[in-house]
């Protein structure tokens, strides 16, 4: 039986594998999980550090897997008291994947395989948790895998397409500007949308080049259309997580701009609320940098993050894109009426441009000019 488990990012009051704490500590926090992992197994397991942050416990002569658990219980205990790192106290947390011989696999390799896989899906099930492997696993990293090589291969044919939406003034219908929208133009299965490949180019490590990618093509075809006589009009490119935590962001947008000669103050980049509100304090200081290059920046999703006040008003935000959901059954829908104003008001409080995602109907334009929402885009119009 294998165990494959890894440790995770230190929280708490040190940061060893930060600047601050550098190489050394983290080798230290390293050392001293090492050491709690051989207290915490049996006299005759095999620990062994795979490399990285990642360990690896053989454990032979159970009387039945589930025996499995008490050592993961016992390595997550040990894992739940600070360790003292360079005079700092720092936590640490474990994801413990259980692949089990032979069911789980005949070989050295493949048992590893199988550990590894429960690992990911402990380490997507939050801190501090195991996962025995299943063959449902197994069967999901195929299809991850398969995505995957169709994406690296959508790459190399060209097959990704951006297409661009209007966003158009509520009451004159003049186009303001145009969202970039991400589509796969894929050989069999046609015209497909993000939600069905956006989350396989994070875990494939491919979202940071389609990015680039997606802003270098919006920028130029923003460019182009103004050599084409077209009045300026503002290009509005969604970001992902991904991007936002990337440390080259900054330069990545500056040199899409730079590249095709577009001017930044009509690119607008667009941050789901969700994601702002789980890494606010680290998103304000790169947003302002955006801002002071002259972009503009807008809150997609705005009502399903939960956001706090406190922070938005912190935060260099022009523009709170109001969510589809609760422009779909306005003005029939009281509460997503009342909603919608709510939030309009609120922008106008905070002087930020309020857009309508979604809107599809007359009655909804006509609802949202009257509460003076100045932008709409959907299918109305395009």
């Amino acid at each position: 039986m294998g165990e494959h488990g890894d440790v995770e990012h230190p929280q708490g009051q040190g940061q060893p594998h930060g600047h601050q704490g550098g190489h050394a500590a983290g080798d230290e926090l390293l050392r001293l999980a090492a050491k709690r992992l051989r207290e915490a197994v049996r006299r005759n397991d095999i620990p062994a550090r795979l490399g990285g942050d990642e360990f690896l416990v053989v454990s032979e002569d159970l009387a039945r897997p589930e025996d499995a658990e008490v050592i993961a219980h016992k390595v997550a205990r040990m894992f739940q008291h600070p360790f003292q790192v360079e005079q700092r106290e720092v936590f640490a947390t474990t994801s413990v994947g259980i692949a089990v011989f032979p069911q789980d696999g005949e070989t050295a390799d493949g048992l590893l395989r199988s550990a590894d896989t429960a690992m990911y899906h402990a380490k997507a099930a939050g801190k501090n948790k195991y996962r025995f492997f299943t063959r449902q696993m197994q069967d999901t990293a195929d299809r991850h895998l398969a995505m995957e090589t169709e994406l690296r291969h959508a790459l190399a044919r060209r097959e990704l397409r951006l297409m661009y939406q209007p966003k158009y003034d509520s009451e004159s219908g003049r186009i303001r500007g145009a969202e970039a929208l991400l589509r796969w133009q894929h050989p069999e299965r046609g015209l497909i949308g993000p939600e069905g490949f956006i989350g396989a180019l994070e875990e494939c490590g491919l979202m940071l080049p389609v990015g680039k990618w997606v802003l270098d093509t919006a920028c130029a075809q923003a460019q182009a259309w103004r050599r084409q006589g077209i009045p300026p009009i503002q290009m509005s490119v969604n970001l992902s997580g991904q991007q936002i935590t990337d440390s080259g962001l900054l330069r990545t947008v500056t040199e899409s701009c730079d590249a095709c000669g577009f001017n930044p103050q009509y690119l607008e980049l667009e941050l789901t609320e969700g994601f702002i509100m789980q890494r606010r304090d680290e998103v304000i200081e790169l947003l302002t940098s955006l801002r002071e290059r002259g972009m503009s920046i807008a809150i997609d999703d705005f009502g399903t993050g939960y956001s706090s006040l406190s922070y938005l008003k912190q935060l260099p935000i022009q523009t709170l894109k109001i969510d589809r959901s609760f422009v779909r059954d306005i003005p029939a829908d009281p509460d997503d009426a009342a909603i919608t104003s709510a939030i309009v008001a609120l922008g106008h409080r905070l002087q930020m441009s309020i857009v309508a995602e979604g809107v599809e109907t007359e009655e909804q334009l006509a609802f949202l000019a009257g509460e003076g929402c100045q932008e709409a885009q959907g299918f109305l119009v395009s």
